[in-house]
């Protein structure tokens, strides 16, 4: 999802250009239809995710990979942008980059921990992470990190690990 490609066929790569390599699994989409999650199940709601990114190339690939995949994703380019859309919108995970300038993806989910204690909070990272990352797993200040670059399917995967808890109990 999220890999260079240095060049395109036909199509050289240019100084403020980024071409993403995006290959996305397979989906039930035909023309004019909305488009089903991986598992093709009907009965599946799509979930509402905010992706919080200050790298706008970045959080817009995220954004369309969960478009593909079925979700409502909706983007912020920064942490302050995502807390004023939580207390806007619906939202039923965050995915955020750990490292962001106004202020890191820890201390923005510290802060969203405060009002919800049960909100899936996804970090994405690119760089190798310590022990404190596993310390705030086990807290539950975050509920996963996907390691960047991160691929569709990860992300699919990681969705539906969180979701669990979401969906409500059969025959409820």
């Amino acid at each position: 999802l999220l890999s260079p490609e240095p060049e395109t066929e036909g199509v050289p790569s240019s100084a403020g250009v980024i071409y993403w390599a995006c290959e996305l699994p397979p989906t039930v989409q035909r023309s004019g239809e909305t488009p089903m999650p991986l598992g093709g199940d009907p009965r599946t709601e799509p979930l509402r995710i905010l992706v919080v990114d200050d790298d706008a190339a970045v959080r817009e690939s995220i954004v369309h990979a969960l478009d593909a995949l079925g979700h409502q994703p909706v983007g912020a380019a920064s942490p302050t942008l995502a807390l004023r859309a939580l207390g806007a919108t619906p939202i039923d995970v965050v995915l955020a980059d750990l490292f962001m300038p106004e202020m890191n993806g820890i201390s923005l989910a510290q802060i969203i921990r405060r009002t919800n204690a049960s909100m899936p909070i996804i970090l994405l990272s690119g760089y190798e992470q310590g022990p404190e990352i596993e310390m705030e797993i086990r807290r539950g200040t975050i509920t996963a990190l996907i390691e960047k670059p991160i691929s569709v399917q990860q992300l699919h995967d990681t969705l539906q690990q969180v979701r669990r808890p979401l969906d409500p109990p059969h025959g409820s």
